[in-house]
């Protein structure tokens, strides 16, 4: 390879991880975080919570808006064995949802709940919500969740359509429902997160690259209205979404060489 052709190569190559698309980058986070894989907004105290990948410390991570990691709160009694998303309710309690499940061999999902009075702890003992699938279920992984009308709603991970399966928001083993499913028409469509508005009115599906916006649904038949597609024009390993008022969502990507580890928002309307 000639000289030219490698530094027009690495010009390329920095265009492309420089290049953020329809996104807008609020900040980068610090280095340490390289798996990021779930934010909310904590409009309450002004930080972006987050959690990482399977593999990692079990704590939730406050980030301000300048990317400086300004608390951990360390869950007790618990293991990072997939934490994949995270959700909020009205009162800033926060929800972590512990359902990956790749390799399709776990029985048991678990959802810890931190509710908003301790998150000023280092340490917490959360309440735990767990749920398993139905005999005859042959979707096994999640990524993505909310919180709608004190159930969750999970979104399995998927190439080419993605089932929704319900579990009600109490302490205690529960078994999931299956209430519906959605086929994509696009390629590379496996959802990587799931957001739900405060207001109930819009949910969003994240992927690598692109997110679906749904409204003017009928109930929880989310899939019942409108069905917008909306490309982001950037590739990196999104992995998290969530809402920043009614009509923006912020997204996180996880750390790879020049590309990631930021925090973005993205105008949705």
């Amino acid at each position: 390879m000639n000289r030219f052709l490698a530094y027009y190569l690495f010009c390329l190559l920095l265009f492309t991880a420089c290049s953020h698309g329809q996104l807008k980058v609020i900040c980068q986070t610090e280095s340490d975080l390289k798996e990021i894989s779930a934010v909310e907004y904590d409009s309450k105290h002004k930080v972006f919570w987050v959690i990482q990948d399977s593999g990692n410390s079990n704590e939730l991570i406050a980030i301000n808006d300048q990317g400086k990691t300004t608390h951990r709160l360390k869950l007790k009694d618990t293991k990072n064995k997939d934490w994949e998303d995270l959700t909020i309710d009205a009162k800033g309690n926060l929800y972590i949802g512990d359902f990956g499940n790749n390799d399709k061999q776990r029985n048991t999902y678990k959802i810890y709940k931190v509710k908003e009075s301790d998150l000023n702890q280092l340490h917490v003992q959360p309440e735990l919500i767990a749920f398993k699938l139905p005999k005859d279920s042959n979707e096994k992984n999640f990524e993505g969740y909310f919180l709608f009308k004190n159930h969750f709603y999970l979104f399995t991970k998927e190439e080419g359509k993605t089932a929704v399966y319900k579990v009600p928001n109490e302490q205690g083993e529960h078994k999931a429902k299956k209430i519906g499913s959605h086929k994509f028409h696009e390629k590379q469509s496996k959802v990587t997160s799931a957001a739900i508005s405060m207001d109930g009115s819009t949910v969003v599906l994240l992927n690598h690259y692109r997110l679906w916006k749904l409204s003017d649904f009928s109930g929880d038949d989310f899939f019942s209205g409108s069905i917008e597609k909306l490309d982001l024009k950037h590739s990196s390993q999104k992995e998290g979404i969530g809402f920043f008022g009614l009509n923006k969502v912020v997204i996180t990507d996880e750390r790879s060489a020049w590309v990631g580890g930021n925090i973005y928002s993205f105008d949705i309307d």
